[in-house]
């Protein structure tokens, strides 16, 4: 799964209610997000004029592959949008890898994802290699082993008390 926080404001340039005089209104569409060496265009099922100034909802996304021409949506809530009491709209999407149509993608896989629409070739870049269930797995072991040998030790000493 593939978490995204949108949020069209700059940190930069404010105004006196402390935003730029750029977008403030989430953008639901054109964002592109390349997959290894493939492109996938994903949109928000949500119309940005609909959000009430400190409300929040759910939508659906969808994500098209121009190499099988093929269209992906989803009615789950995967995307989570709101606007603070300002007006300031920002979303977090969730996408499953299992709607870019790859059988190779894993957590090394490099991603990029930009939309035109804010900052022009403005890209963010993920990629790293999922620790899956190994790295709990480890601490577990770790905590067990300690719990284990101070029980022993302890043991011993109550033993050695006695004698």
């Amino acid at each position: 799964m593939l978490y995204v926080d949108i949020c069209p404001d700059s940190k930069t340039n404010r105004n006196s209610h402390g935003y730029e005089g750029g977008y403030r209104q989430l953008q639901p569409s054109a964002y592109n997000i390349n997959v290894g060496n493939a492109t996938y265009s994903v949109n928000l099922d949500v119309n940005p004029w609909n959000i009430q100034n400190g409300k929040s909802g759910y939508a659906g996304i969808g994500v098209w592959d121009p190499q099988t021409n093929q269209y992906k949506a989803t009615k789950d809530n995967l995307c989570h949008y709101y606007a603070d009491s300002d007006g300031r709209q920002s979303a977090i999407i969730k996408i499953p890898y299992n709607m870019f149509n790859r059988d190779d993608l894993n957590g090394s896989t490099k991603m990029t994802m930009q939309n035109p629409n804010l900052g022009g070739n403005t890209k963010i870049t993920i990629s790293g290699a999922s620790t899956g269930p190994y790295i709990p797995a480890i601490i577990a072991f770790v905590l067990a082993s300690i719990a284990a040998i101070s029980y022993y030790h302890k043991r011993k000493l109550v033993r050695h008390e006695h004698q």
